[in-house]
C-alpha cells in the first residue's frame, strides 16, 4: 500500500509546481483564487503525507472534499496541462479517500487472514535496472493484477462485499492505467 502512495506523492509533485504556475487568478473571481490555493495546500500535504500518522490521511482526505468542492471554478483554465493536473489532483483524491478511509477496515481484515493470494500480490514491484527484466516483471504484475487467477476478487469479495471489490477494481485499474505501467487490451482479461 505504501509503494501506491509514493508513487502518487512523485506525481503530485509535479501537481504542486504546476499549480504554482499557474495564473488562473482574476480580481473578480476570488473563488478561484482560494481553490488554487486548496489545490497547492493539496500537493503540499501529498509531499509530506506520513500513513503512519493518523492525522496525515485524514488531512489529505479533508484537503480532497475540499478541492472536489471548488474544483469546477478551475474552468477559467482551458489549458490541456492544466485540465491533466487537476484531473490527475481528482484521480489522486478518489484513490486516496479510497485507500486511506473507505477500504481500511477491509484492508485489516485481509491483512489478519494473511492469505498466500495477499501475501503474494505485488502490483507495484520495485524497480531494478535491467530494463529487459523490469519489462518482463511489470508485464507480470500487470498480468496478475488482482492476484494470481484474479484471486483478490474472491477474497475481497468474501471478506468485505461485491461493492468494496468494485472500489478496489475501480481505483486500481484507474492508477495503473494513470501510471502506464499496464497496457490493457485484449492480451489481459480484466475481471468484472
Amino acid at each position: 500500500m505504501c509503494r501506491k502512495l509514493t508513487v502518487f506523492m512523485a506525481i503530485l509533485i509535479f501537481v504542486t509546481a504546476t499549480c504554482e504556475a499557474l495564473d488562473c487568478t482574476n480580481p473578480e473571481v476570488p473563488e478561484t483564487t482560494k481553490c488554487l490555493e486548496i489545490f497547492k495546500e493539496l500537493g503540499e500535504n501529498i509531499i509530506r503525507l506520513d500513513i503512519s500518522n493518523k492525522t496525515g490521511p485524514t488531512k489529505v482526505i479533508e484537503i480532497c472534499i475540499n478541492f472536489n468542492r471548488c474544483r469546477q471554478t478551475l474552468d477559467c483554465q482551458p489549458d490541456k496541462v492544466f485540465a491533466i493536473v487537476v484531473n490527475t489532483g481528482l484521480m489522486f483524491c478518489e484513490y486516496a479517500q479510497f485507500f486511506l478511509d473507505t477500504f481500511v477496515p477491509c484492508q485489516v481484515k485481509i491483512d489478519a487472514k494473511a492469505s498466500e493470494c495477499s501475501k503474494n500480490w505485488d502490483p507495484y514491484p520495485s524497480e531494478i535496472s535491467d530494463k529487459e527484466k523490469m519489462a518482463k516483471i511489470h508485464k507480470e504484475a500487470c498480468d496478475n493484477l488482482f492476484g494470481k487467477d484474479n484471486c483478490l476478487e474472491k477474497e475481497i469479495t468474501e471478506t468485505c462485499g461485491v461493492e468494496m471489490w468494485k472500489g478496489f477494481r475501480k481505483n486500481t485499474l484507474a492508477m495503473k492505467t494513470f501510471m502506464g505501467t499496464c497496457k490493457f487490451g485484449e492480451e489481459i482479461t480484466i475481471p468484472k
